[in-house]
Formats: C-alpha cells, sequence, structure tokens
C-alpha cells in the first residue's frame, strides 16, 4: 500500500466509522476490528467500499436510515469485504443499503446475506440474466416467471463454456434463486430423450424466491434510474 493509498484509506475508515456507529444498535467499538486495519488492507478497503456506497445511494434518496441489529450488519460486513468482484461487490452494498432503508425492510429475507455470500461472480451475472427475463408481477402471479432458458442459452448470453454455465445454474438451483425445467432436445431430433442428462440442454427459470433476492441486490440500480431519470 502506498502512502497515498494509505491516507485516502484513511480519510474513508473515518466516514465508515462514523456511519456505522449512526447504524448500528450500539456503539461500533463493541465489535472489535469489523473496521481497523488489523483485517488487512484488501478486506478493510472492500468493507469501507461496501458501507459508502450504501451511504451514498441513501443520501442521494434521501432517506434516513434506520438503526440495525448487529446479527445482521457484522456478518454482511465480513462477508462482503471478502468480495472484490465490482458486481458482486455492489450486491452486497445495496443489501445493505435495503436494509438500512425503512421502506425497504419488509422486503428482506435474513437468509440473503448468507446466500449472497455463496455467489460466485458467474452466478451473479447469471441470476441477472434470468431476472432480466422474469415476467411482470401480474404474470409471476399466474405461473408464468419468465425466460425458460437452457444451460446451452445462457452460455452463449454470457460468453462463458457451457460447464461453467452448468455449474453456476446448478449452484443457483441449489440456494433457491432458480428451478429446474426439465431439459430441450435440438429441435427435430429423432432420439429426444438422449438429451436428458445433456448438461448444455438442461432448462430453467428464476423462482419467486430468486426474484425477491434479486431485486434486494439492487438497490444501487435503483438509485442510478434516479439519478438518469
Amino acid at each position: 500500500m502506498t502512502p497515498d493509498e494509505a491516507q485516502a484509506l484513511g480519510k474513508a475508515l473515518d466516514t465508515a466509522k462514523d456511519y456505522a456507529d449512526e447504524v448500528l444498535k450500539g456503539p461500533l467499538a463493541e465489535f472489535g476490528g469489523i473496521l481497523s486495519d488489523t483485517i488487512g488492507y484488501w478486506r478493510l478497503k472492500n468493507r469501507v467500499r461496501l458501507m459508502l456506497k450504501a451511504k451514498r445511494w441513501l443520501e442521494d434518496k434521501g432517506v434516513e436510515p434506520r438503526k440495525l441489529l448487529p446479527e445482521v450488519f457484522v456478518p454482511l460486513l465480513e462477508d462482503g469485504g471478502n468480495v472484490e468482484d465490482e458486481t458482486l461487490a455492489s450486491m452486497f452494498a445495496s443489501l445493505l443499503a435495503s436494509y438500512l432503508d425503512p421502506d425497504k425492510e419488509e422486503n428482506i429475507h435474513p437468509s440473503y446475506t448468507k446466500v449472497l455470500a455463496q455467489l460466485s461472480p458467474l452466478d451473479a451475472k447469471l441470476m441477472l440474466v434470468f431476472r432480466r427475463g422474469a415476467s411482470y408481477k401480474g404474470a409471476r402471479e399466474i405461473g408464468l416467471r419468465g425466460w425458460v432458458v437452457s444451460v446451452e442459452h445462457v452460455a452463449e448470453m454470457v460468453e462463458v463454456p457451457k460447464r461453467a454455465s452448468y455449474l453456476s445454474c446448478l449452484n443457483l438451483w441449489r440456494l433457491g434463486i432458480l428451478e429446474h425445467q426439465g431439459y430441450r432436445p435440438p429441435s427435430g431430433h429423432p432420439i429426444p430423450t438422449i438429451f436428458e442428462d445433456s448438461p448444455e440442454h438442461q432448462q430453467y427459470r428464476i423462482t419467486e424466491y430468486g426474484v425477491a433476492f434479486c431485486d434486494a441486490c439492487q438497490y444501487g440500480e435503483e438509485s442510478n434510474k434516479a439519478e438518469t431519470a
């Protein structure tokens, strides 16, 4: 870490500590080194970035943050501190902002932090693809939850190997974000059943839990839209 980096992080850290004291139910000092240089530069930088993003988004929307219990705040900051990928980092910041926004409180399930901590950058990218293809609320209420997409197709959409796409779909399925919808053999194939166990021909669709979870992780997207409206 260069002297300039250390100085910039020190200023950001002071702001993050003040904000943590403002939004925590209980003083930050009670929670050890969660925002101290003893945890290492990389994790500390990520935790500070997470907090300041959430703070900025709330301030831009004029939202007065509510107080958070440490059992919500601390795991979120700890898991978010292990993330460097920009998409996942923004999701952690969005989830924190959603927890702090009184108007979003009823839309946040306690499981969300631990679910987010189990996503890879590719998982997050695929989840957003499936979310964009979800039907509007009225259609979902009658059982139509948007795209049913094959592993092969989604791999082409995000330009990754089919095997990587398959493993990400399996993880999103395991976490309840996607649901398995059978398989899609090539059109007109004389023996379609031979593709029943083919990974690249498996089909998935986002669940209602997945829609709610994904939306809670896109608070920053809402703020960006508001700024450009």
